[in-house]
């Protein structure tokens, strides 16, 4: 309602601004002595831009699969949902390593994750991605997640502020959402 008002009047102002001239009188005579001024007021439902970015996602898994090529996976059906293609595949998008041994993630994995065997060089290098069988033989671990947060702050201000970061393990994700629920069996049986 609000949005709609807005861009009413603007429209309003914008074609009285623009009369033609008429013979005889000065562009002063024509213009509106009126200002429009838009005010940045939230519109309900919809979201900022910083709030529309994709969240920093940090994680730690149980072994050290830094280097492997994470495929997102369906758990219920172990199909493999989403991989990358070799040419997605750089420096840039390598884990960033963290405290504690928490890794920020650059590629977009979920809770979901398998690493495969290949690693960022081998699979770059290949001329295209592998074939799905090709990629469900190399799957070296479909549950190597151990922790996985979403922290507050996008991904991109986190790979530009690793200490931003590390200041909320030390914190131990105080203010951020826990994606992965881990029971350990001890814990499982001590509670019953």
């Amino acid at each position: 309602m609000l949005k709609t008002l807005a861009i009413a009047t603007m429209t309003l102002v914008a074609l009285n601004g623009c009369k033609a001239q008429k013979a005889g009188s000065n562009a002063a005579d024509t213009v509106p002595d009126t200002q429009l001024i838009v005010n940045e007021m939230p519109v309900p439902g919809a979201q900022t831009i910083a709030s529309a970015m994709p969240r920093a996602i940090v994680y730690r898994t149980v072994a050290d699969y830094r280097d492997k090529v994470p495929v997102n996976i369906d758990q219920r059906t172990g199909a493999i949902v989403s991989y990358p293609d070799p040419r997605d595949l750089h420096a840039e998008a390598m884990p960033l390593p963290l405290a504690n041994g928490y890794l920020l993630d650059r590629r977009g994995i979920s809770p979901s994750v398998a690493f495969t065997s290949f690693t960022y060089a081998e699979y770059a290098a290949l001329q295209a991605p592998p074939t799905m069988e090709q990629l469900k033989k190399s799957i070296i671990n479909k549950h190597p997640i151990v922790e996985m947060y979403q922290l507050p702050i996008s991904s991109a201000d986190a790979a530009a502020d690793t200490a931003k970061v590390n200041a909320f393990i030390k914190a131990k994700f105080d203010g951020c959402k826990s994606l992965v629920l881990t029971l350990s069996l001890d814990e499982n049986l001590e509670n019953h």
